[in-house]
């Protein structure tokens, strides 16, 4: 019982320190955070948690990746109709 309330005050902390990150724009401090937050939500069994925290680590990957949005895909959206 004590393992699993020090592991919920680390999600705690963690997401405290993740919307610092995203307030920041700090995306490569979002990921890092994501991945781990990811671990410790399935250690608990909160799937549903786990599952938010992949999708905002995947739109913070993305922004590491294409940080000014040049990735070609705006514009061929634009250009598409």
């Amino acid at each position: 019982m004590g393992r699993g309330m020090s592991m919920q005050s680390s999600i705690d902390t963690l997401i405290d320190a993740i919307n610092v990150a995203l307030v920041a724009g700090n995306w490569q401090g979002v990921v890092e955070q994501t991945s781990v937050l990811y671990a410790h939500a399935l250690a608990l069994g909160e799937v549903q948690l786990a599952e938010l925290v992949r999708d905002i680590q995947v739109i913070a990957l993305d922004a590491v990746l294409y940080p000014s949005g040049d990735d070609g895909r705006v514009e061929a959206a634009g250009m598409v109709g």
